[in-house]
């Protein structure tokens, strides 16, 4: 594990940093942190969270976006909220 995220104090701010950078649109930014993330302490969340990001990339959301991520299935759209917007750390 990296230095910088061996404690759980340190991955705590990674986290809530890489998370402020995602609602605020920085896509390289924020796949940078969560690759950092995943591959200190792999997790289906970071995992979820890189598979948005490269959808983003490539179809920004919407100017009004509100952090809703919507999954689509056979039938129905499913609305997943993320963190929501937050204030800079």
């Amino acid at each position: 594990m990296p230095p910088s995220l061996a404690t759980s104090a340190l991955r705590r701010r990674l986290i809530q940093q890489a998370l402020v950078i995602y609602c605020n649109r920085d896509w390289i930014l924020a796949r940078r942190l969560f690759e950092e993330l995943q591959r200190s302490s792999p997790t289906t969340l970071y995992k979820i969270y890189l598979d948005r990001i490269a959808h983003f990339i490539e179809q920004p959301p919407a100017d009004d976006w509100d952090g809703v991520f919507a999954l689509s299935t056979n039938q129905h759209e499913i609305g997943i909220r993320s963190a929501g917007p937050l204030a800079p750390l």
